[in-house]
């Protein structure tokens, strides 16, 4: 991971909707596949169109901001407000990664929260999240 300005944004990663588009894949190649449900095209086409949507939807509307304070989650669906987490109210830095995220490279960061207690922040589909991990931790230890 390359080093960042004080202040930078990112989405999740594209690779982070993987199990959406096999879904969508599902849909699509269900109906050719299975004789049985041939009649059901149309269909699977349908909703393979409202899962890629809703892909679209959600990364463009996500933004995380790095900031020289701490961070900005933006979540545009269902909302779309900012939410602001300094960095003095972070209590722990977890990584959440499951066999598909390492192969993709990409991951989960948990973010614990000293107030309110025990709440915990995730941002999600994050690429080279170990080194973003160091970085945080490198961040908050100043």
């Amino acid at each position: 991971m390359t080093l960042h300005p004080v202040s930078f944004s990112f989405r999740p990663a594209w690779s982070s909707y993987f199990v959406f588009y096999t879904a969508a894949a599902l849909f699509i190649l269900g109906p050719s596949l299975n004789p049985d449900y041939a009649p059901y095209r149309v269909q699977g086409l349908f909703v393979s169109a409202l899962i890629l949507v809703f892909v679209v939807l959600r990364r463009s509307t996500t933004l995380y901001a790095w900031k020289e304070n701490g961070f900005t989650v933006n979540n545009g669906i269902p909302r779309g407000r900012d939410e602001e987490i300094p960095y003095g109210n972070i209590s722990e830095v977890e990584l959440r990664r499951g066999l598909t995220q390492r192969m993709l490279g990409i991951g989960n960061v948990a973010l614990h929260l000293k107030s309110p207690e025990g709440r915990v922040r995730v941002l999600y589909g994050v690429r080279n999240p170990v080194q973003f991990k160091e970085r945080l931790i490198q961040r908050l230890d100043k």
